[in-house]
């Protein structure tokens, strides 16, 4: 039987479309282009749209409710992805060029988005795929999935059999689903979908194509399927609750043998059936007359084709099963088996956090309900020890933390909303849970170490190893003879699985080269009689075993290694292919001249010092004085540096050369130099050439130049990272923290970031941020030219034709102040950057791009120089006739004092190419200009006429000669440039708003 009558009837009419639309497309202002709601949002895909075309947002194909843009211009030209907030009856809209395009409304908020075809705007996006060859895990937006038939998808999706992936909530790890299980990849079948799992296993696919990717967010489950292909055919649940199939079914989803629906409410009143394939010809039901039949809970039915409905003894919630092949059903309440008359599944409890990145847990051993585990608690990117939880069934569905008091001691095993529980330092620990008692007890433990006939004993005393907090145990020196053999061993024991040795039988190491070791592996033997320390990486599963009195060519633990290794690297002892890691904080007094090989810092701490008290030869210095083309990472430097002679001066490198990569460095390295010289001096980095990387690194102490009576030190370049770039360079997720000073005359160029840069060819300066103070102190001065002083850069010397420059999600928070005493200087100052181009007719206009993505400016700008040579923007504060300036979503809040005359603005300064423009830009309330006279803009200062349209939002005062305007939504518009725009520009699209 059918679990609902319906009656025959004729065709219904068809009712009147009521949702929104788009009209005018094509000049037909008659006939509209439906949109379809997805949430808060009406949108329509793939419309091809003409640049001459105007339209608008209407309702119910009419005009009573209808939507298009503020402003008095029209048409309204959009920027594609940008967010506009429309108006009732607003302005038509249009679009920069043709094209096809999607759209998007909401018509409560009335904000609307104009994007490219396939891409949805963020505060639209929800689920989204993630993955290796998708999008490298992050490195870019995940693709973002669609409703269709009450199911997300997104179609045409290229995987081959390598790759891996899963599916994530608003580009963010804090939810993610992919397969149950223990398998990874989970590769996934086009027959069949799978139960979406809470911080699942990575998916996969059996060959390599174009698939679609369906996602049912209500009942969970995955499918994937080859493009254009039709969902597989599945069984669901159907009943009063469904009414009987006007909504869709509860699908079901094979788990253990079996068909499953889960998380169904029921009450006693309700009645159901299973079906397949949303259809009545195939249905399963109870045996017999009675209709609602009552189940047991738990107990097997027999599923009877066209059967009655059925029904549950008591309100929960519940989950459904069908067994196919014996064709049973069951119905149990929600999390619970059913019987089968097979033994239900044991739980299991296991550790998880920070050491596995919270999956893979380790699982515990359980005694009479008591479950011991053990784990090596290390050391975060960050330096913290790692946190830990302990969870059942590898899932959070339950999950216990607590606050540990003390090791040795039980403390409440807190649920669900537990604590993470923290461990007093690194270390290998046993960690116990009663599951009765609710406790759990933290024990040190021994870790890794290493015995056989070794150091006087005969396999009979293990040499306990000392971790260095990530992946590393080393330990003490251990005397060896021509017939030592050893192995390592976890905790003392001597189970396959906590022991290690080579992999050949009759293996000897050779000392300082790293070799691969296995479960449980065969005996170590000693080539030569001698004292050596052994380290074992547990993270490649590598031993290295180092002769006394030489050093690895892998692991630093001590000052003398130290020492070792500034001769070794000296004699080019390692090379690119090798890498030096330190294992401990270490105080050091030698310098590496040059390095050849990588360095991995560990995170941990070298301190030093360097005092030049008289003129030397030195050219460049810091910790490394020199890095070829090798990388430097995961490094703390603590110090003082001095100098009167060395030219590139960094905390961590003095010169970065062929390509050196410079990541998650942090220096705290106080930089001082005082010597007449043109000078670069970089927190991290003094001087950088062409192909180098500085990425992640951060600066926390000053960097000054103070030459005695301010004397002068001719064009000095000093940055809180870098002082000097040849040609270009990457600087990325960079932060200065550190006071960047100038005292003394000359022509200085000094920034948050970098102080110069020359010979420009590509340079990118991306999610970078400047705290600290930028900081000129000048005297008296007799040349004539200009000294450049900004937030995150100084100046640009000689680029190269067509080069271009980008600064993207940068942040200044730092005041950035020209202290002046003589009129005959002059000041270019930026809240990002000082200058951009160059001064050469032999460029032609515009042929250099300088273009600011998205940046903000926070900090104070100050000049208290008198006379009319201020040049200073709020973002720039010079752009040469050479240069087109492009900038977009920027905003300035901080406040900007000129003591003197000056060309001045919120966003630039001085602007002379007419190609540039500054669009979707903000200018805050808080934002007040005070300048004693010249040409002074809320937006610009003194600009050539402009060919291009302006857009943004503008408040703030303005403080010109002591006369105070307060800009209004009446007066705004006299106040956005000090000179006049000329004919070919526009201002229609800049509003009045904070």
């Amino acid at each position: 039987m059918y679990g609902k009558d319906e009656d025959e009837g004729g065709e219904e009419p068809q009712p009147a479309f009521e949702g929104w639309s788009l009209i005018g497309i094509g000049g037909d202002w008659e006939n509209d282009v439906d949109m379809a709601q997805a949430g808060d949002f009406w949108s329509v895909k793939n419309v091809t749209i003409a640049a001459a075309d105007q339209f608008k947002f209407r309702k119910a194909h009419d005009w009573a409710e209808n939507i298009g843009a503020p402003g008095d211009v029209e048409p309204f030209v959009v920027t594609l992805g940008q967010s506009y907030e429309g108006v009732a009856g607003g302005k038509n809209l249009g679009v920069p060029a043709d094209g096809t395009y999607d759209l998007y409304v909401n018509p409560t908020t009335k904000v609307f988005y104009v994007m490219e075809p396939g891409v949805v705007p963020a505060e639209i996006a929800t689920w989204g795929l993630v993955g290796s060859n998708i999008n490298n895990w992050g490195e870019t937006p995940d693709l973002v999935m669609e409703f269709e038939n009450d199911l997300l998808v997104r179609k045409n999706v290229t995987l081959t059999t390598g790759s891996q992936f899963k599916l994530r909530y608003q580009n963010n790890w804090d939810v993610n689903r992919g397969a149950p299980g223990s398998v990874e990849p989970y590769v996934m079948s086009a027959e069949k979908g799978i139960r979406a799992t809470a911080g699942g296993k990575n998916l996969g696919v059996a060959e390599d194509g174009s698939y679609d990717i369906w996602y049912d967010v209500v009942n969970e489950i995955i499918y994937v399927v080859k493009a254009g292909a039709a969902l597989p055919q599945t069984w669901g649940v159907v009943g009063d609750f469904t009414s009987w199939g006007e909504k869709p079914d509860v699908s079901m989803v094979e788990e253990d043998g079996m068909i499953v629906a889960r998380n169904i409410a029921l009450q006693t009143t309700n009645q159901y059936k299973v079906r397949f394939n949303k259809d009545w010809g195939v249905n399963r039901g109870a045996p017999g007359d009675v209709e609602p039949f009552v189940i047991t809970l738990g107990e097997p039915l027999a599923a009877t084709a066209g059967g009655k409905n059925m029904a549950v003894p008591e309100d929960g919630m519940f989950d459904i099963y069908y067994d196919q092949t014996n064709e049973l059903l069951y119905t149990v309440k929600a999390g619970e088996k059913p019987n089968t008359g097979e033994p239900q599944p044991v739980d299991t409890w296991g550790l998880v956090g920070d050491f596995n990145g919270w999956s893979n847990d380790i699982v515990m051993t359980e005694s009479n309900g008591v479950f011991t585990g053990f784990v090596v608690i290390g050391y975060k990117d960050d330096n913290t020890v790692q946190k830990f939880k302990i969870r059942k069934n590898a899932a959070w569905d339950v999950s216990v933390g607590g606050n540990l008091v003390s090791l040795d001691t039980p403390f409440e095993a807190v649920s669900e909303s537990g604590p993470d529980i923290v461990v007093p330092e690194i270390g290998a620990y046993k960690v116990v849970y009663d599951t009765t008692a609710k406790t759990i007890t933290v024990s040190k433990i021994q870790g890794w170490s290493v015995i056989g006939a070794v150091g006087g004993s005969n396999w009979d005393k293990d040499f306990v190893m000392t971790f260095d907090g990530h992946s590393k145990w080393v330990s003490e020196p251990i005397a060896m003879t021509d017939a030592s053999k050893f192995k390592v061993r976890f905790n003392s024991s001597w189970d396959d699985v906590n022991t290690r040795g080579a992999e050949a039988e009759g293996f000897a190491f050779t000392a300082g080269t790293a070799f691969k070791v296995v479960s449980p592996g065969k005996d170590i033997a000693a080539p030569a009689a001698g004292t050596y320390t052994v380290t074992f990486d547990t993270a490649a599963e590598e031993v290295t075993v180092a002769a006394e009195g030489g050093m690895s060519a892998f692991t630093i633990s001590s000052a003398d290694d130290w020492a070792k290794f500034v001769v070794a690297s000296a004699e080019k002892t390692y090379g690119k292919e090798e890498t030096v890691t330190l294992a401990s904080d270490i105080t050091v007094t030698a310098l590496v001249d040059t390095l050849f090989c990588n360095f991995d810092g560990g995170n941990h701490t070298i301190t030093y010092s360097f005092d030049q008290a008289s003129d030397g030869t030195e050219n460049s210095l810091g910790l490394f004085r020199v890095v070829k083309g090798t990388q430097v990472k995961n490094l703390n430097v603590v110090g003082t540096l001095n100098t009167l002679a060395a030219i590139n001066i960094g905390g961590v490198v003095g010169h970065a050369k062929d390509g050196a990569v410079i990541d998650h460095c942090v220096s705290n390295v106080t930089i001082v130099a005082t010597k007449k010289v043109t000078q670069k001096m970089g927190g991290i980095v003094g001087w950088a050439d062409a192909g180098s990387k500085i990425t992640n690194c951060v600066n926390k102490a000053p960097v000054g130049m103070f030459i005695p009576g301010k004397a002068s030190a001719n064009a000095s370049q000093i940055g809180g990272i870098v002082g000097h770039i040849e040609g270009g360079i990457e600087i990325t997720s960079c932060v200065n923290e550190g006071q960047v000073t100038y005292e003394g005359t000359g022509t200085p160029r000094i920034g948050g970031m970098c102080g110069y840069i020359n010979n420009l060819t590509n340079m990118t300066f991306k999610d970078c941020t400047n705290k600290g103070a930028i900081v000129l102190n000048e005297g008296n001065y007799t040349a004539s030219s200009w000294s450049y002083i900004g937030g995150l850069t100084g100046y640009y010397g000689t680029p190269t034709q067509g080069s271009s420059v980008v600064y993207d999600g940068c942040v200044n928070e730092g005041p950035v102040t020209a202290n002046v005493t003589d009129t005959k200087t002059k000041i270019r100052m930026g809240g990002i950057a000082a200058h951009g181009g160059i001064s050469n007719d032999a460029y032609a206009e515009g042929s250099l791009v300088w273009e600011f993505k998205n940046c903000t400016n926070k900090g104070e700008l100050t000049s208290t120089l008198t006379s009319a040579n201020n040049h200073i923007g709020g973002i720039l504060g010079i752009g040469e006739t050479t240069t087109k300036v492009v900038c977009d979503g920027c905003t300035n809040s901080g406040s900007i004092t000129v003591a003197g005359n000056g060309n001045v603005g919120g966003i630039m300064g001085q602007l002379t190419s007419v190609s540039s423009s500054y669009t979707n830009f903000t200018v805050t309330k808080e934002t007040v200009i005070s300048v004693k006279g010249g040409k002074v803009g809320i937006v610009g200062g003194n600009n050539s006429p402009f060919t291009t349209a302006q857009t943004g939002k503008v408040a703030g005062t303005l403080v010109i000669g002591g006369e105070t305007t307060v800009l209004t939504s009446s007066n705004y518009k006299d106040h956005l440039f000090g000179s006049d725009l000329g004919t070919g520009g526009s201002t229609d699209g800049v509003t009045f708003g904070d």
